[in-house]
């Protein structure tokens, strides 16, 4: 990270508050005419993208291709091996039965998925989840940069920097619907993508934004609710018309709680009528567990050494909580309820399947008193993870506040896409809290790349 352009910025905006104030500004009437709106409002967004070196960039592409790659190869394996399978037992029943019955119909288990990435204190990139079910910021990546790149105090600020803001998020969600229908030979006039999503989704305007991008690009989509679907025995429809492709913006959970809503989707869908992006047997890698199992030592054959590589360089130790018998993180022995009691300092506590942050503990902010007892709150420990933590500072990022502008210490997420096994961009989340996510008061920001 570049910190003497941060330095730049803050010394700047502190000393100039007109500046920040007209960024901000802009980056508001931008937000709002893009759709760039959660809950009807716009996100909150730093003063500035976050910038990375082109070896920082560089790093990014490459990692996360090879471990969405080797998340694609686990979620396979979990049908033919019991032992890993026993890893996401805790999954609901009802999703083990949909998974299990609609995985020969789907194309690949990941056709694209966005991993949760932080820059720690030596610059490297450690990876915290994978994200493929509904990963969030589908339609708004490309449009965060492109508000950021239009911004002209901003721009005249950077100007001395040459920044690359390069966020091609939605040409490659395109690539995977085209590239779908030819492979399976679908008449290009029948090439349609329903966005499904409720009416009522606080987030419905980041598949809007798709829908908008591939009609322009020549495949129809329209943004649908599932409950007006209708199902004819043979096609998935939508007033006359047939939609084989569908790109959902409902999480996992919500699909299975709404199922009983939209009756000719769940038919369509586990009679192989339609193809959904991404299925239900991506639910496997948006659990913490895969975490576990990459790094874990029960699994080492099933991955290349490149991979193993990978784990141990972009991956923080991550254990599930019920496997007291394990390896610490330099590999040797431990009993692990003791590690974790002792090492409080330096480990998160996770639910496998939590989402929005709920429930995360990190130990260094903990008492050990309340540590303990979280740990012995937790009954079914075979559903938590334990996990390295990520050494990340702060960042300070000019902002304002009560009507002032301050230098903010602001946490950042970086989140690449990688789609069809090639990287495409990625959106950034910023925090004042450590957890960083939007549902919990974080802002969306976006990456630049200073160029050499």
């Amino acid at each position: 990270m570049p910190t003497q352009l941060y330095a730049f910025l803050n010394e700047r905006m502190l000393s100039q508050p007109e500046e920040a104030f007209a960024i901000r500004e802009s980056l508001e009437k931008e937000f709002t005419a893009r759709k760039l709106l959660y809950r009807g409002k716009p996100f909150q967004a730093p003063l500035a993208p976050y910038v990375i070196t082109e070896s920082e960039a560089a790093e990014l592409r490459i990692s996360s291709v090879i471990l969405e790659r080797a998340a694609d190869k686990t979620i396979s394996a979990v049908f033919v091996n019991k032992q890993l399978k026993s890893y996401f037992r805790h999954m609901d029943k009802t999703v083990w039965e949909w998974i299990e019955k609609t995985n020969p119909f789907h194309p690949p288990n990941l056709s694209f998925t966005r991993l949760d990435a932080f820059l720690d204190r030596r610059g490297k990139v450690k990876y915290v989840e994978f994200n493929p079910g509904n990963p969030g910021g589908k339609g708004y990546a490309d449009e965060v940069a492109e508000a950021f790149a239009a911004n002209p105090v901003l721009s005249d600020l950077l100007a001395p920097y040459p920044l690359q803001y390069d966020s091609q998020v939605r040409k490659g969600f395109l690539n995977c619907f085209k590239h779908y229908g030819e492979k399976h030979s679908i008449p290009e006039a029948d090439r349609r993508v329903a966005m499904m999503d409720l009416r009522e989704s606080s987030t419905r305007a980041d598949i809007e934004i798709l829908e908008e991008y591939f009609n322009e690009q020549g495949l129809e989509a329209l943004c649908i609710d599932p409950r007006d679907f209708e199902f004819d025995g043979k096609r998935l429809l939508h007033r006359d018309k047939a939609y084989p492709m569908v790109l959902r913006n409902m999480i996992e959970w919500l699909i299975m709680d709404r199922a009983p809503e939209m009756p000719a989707f769940m038919d369509a869908y586990l009679a192989g009528k339609t193809v959904v992006m991404n299925s239900m047997q991506s639910l496997i890698a948006c659990e913490k567990m895969m975490l576990a199992v990459m790094t874990g030592p029960n699994f080492r054959d099933l991955y290349t050494g490149e991979e193993l590589a990978a784990f141990r360089k972009y991956l923080p130790w991550t254990r599930r909580l019920s496997d007291r018998e394990t390896t610490g993180p330099d590999d040797s022995p431990v009993d692990l309820w003791d590690y974790v009691r002792k090492n409080r300092g330096h480990l998160v506590l996770k639910p496998t399947g939590g989402l929005a942050g709920i429930d995360v503990t990190l130990g260094w902010l903990t008492s050990g008193e309340d540590w303990n007892k979280r740990i012995d709150s937790i009954e079914e420990r075979e559903t938590w993870v334990v996990q390295e933590r990520v050494e990340i500072d702060p960042i300070p990022i000019p902002d304002i506040r009560d009507g002032k502008v301050v230098s903010s210490l602001k946490y950042v997420c970086v989140a690449p896409y990688v789609m069809d096994g090639a990287f495409y961009g990625c959106i950034v989340r910023t925090s004042d809290d450590p957890v960083v996510n939007v549902a919990r008061g974080g802002g969306l920001g976006c990456l630049a790349v200073l160029r050499s």
